[in-house]
């Protein structure tokens, strides 16, 4: 595998000298040019085996979309709120109640900005 490692080797030193991580077309660049060079699939699948080694999956084509969506501010007291923490919906909730409580949502920060949903 001495062609992988030679192709390697350069990405991976310029990647770590520019301290930020390569798009997709960088990484599409960098698989073709290992493809060209005879090595993609050896080093691919050592990544693989190395990243399985240590509990990590590695799945292709998933997209991760980060986008918060915003729910509206609950208001519950504290009995329905202990009912809601352990998975149960309160005796007294309407279906309309039901319907209008998102009771997965919870509060998270991006950028520093707090958001419930």
């Amino acid at each position: 595998m001495p062609i992988a490692r030679s192709a390697v080797a350069p990405t991976v030193l310029w990647s770590a000298a520019l301290q930020y991580d390569p798009d997709a077309n960088t990484l599409w660049v960098f698989r073709e040019r290992i493809s060209v060079a005879g090595g993609a699939d050896a080093l691919f699948d050592a990544v693989q085996q190395q990243l399985q080694q240590h509990g990590f999956i590695a799945r292709g084509g998933q997209i991760v979309d980060a986008t918060l969506v915003e729910a509206p501010k609950q208001h519950v007291h504290k009995e329905e709120k202990v009912l809601l923490e352990q998975a149960a919906t309160p005796a007294g909730w309407t279906p309309a109640q039901r319907g209008q409580k998102d009771t997965e949502a919870s509060w998270t920060k991006k950028h520093g900005k707090s958001y419930y949903g």
